[in-house]
């Protein structure tokens, strides 16, 4: 994918004429919040992010909410984990896309999740800025290709 430079007056083409996505992060470290709020922001200064900390509180958004994104940590506060908050989205919101986040090494995680149906695709901390924007940007687009 090419980018066009752009200034701050300038919107990343992808999203001109568009509506402007929502994204539900479900993060309970407040400083992987803001990061994951500020590269969708830069992404599309327009978009609407609901930040929460619980997996109890992101069902109920979900519930309530329709989001074009969900992201998603692993270990949360609350009862709920991030891989209920996928299983979740799967049964009621087959078509949102969804990516996970967690300290855990690939391996573990992919140790973890190997009973899923489907593993989510998952962005390792710490991640780099970089990375975090390639995801992100793929999934506003429609990108799917990181499954």
């Amino acid at each position: 994918m090419t980018s066009t430079p752009r200034t701050p007056e300038t919107p990343m083409l992808a999203f001109e004429n568009v509506r402007h996505p929502t994204v539900l992060i479900v993060e309970d470290e407040a400083t992987q919040r803001i990061v994951l709020e500020r590269v969708i922001h830069e992404l599309d200064r327009e978009s609407e992010i609901l930040g929460v900390r619980t997996g109890e509180i992101a069902l109920k958004i979900l519930e309530n909410n329709p989001v074009d994104l969900v992201i998603s940590d692993l270990f949360l506060d609350g009862r709920l984990t991030g891989l209920n908050v996928w299983n979740y989205c799967k049964l009621k919101y087959p078509k949102v896309p969804m990516f996970m986040t967690s300290s855990l090494p690939v391996p573990a995680f992919l140790q973890l999740t190997r009973d899923v149906a489907e593993q989510p695709p998952y962005l390792p901390k710490p991640f780099t800025i970089d990375d975090c924007r390639r995801f992100v940007a793929a999934y506003l687009m429609g990108d799917l290709c990181l499954h």
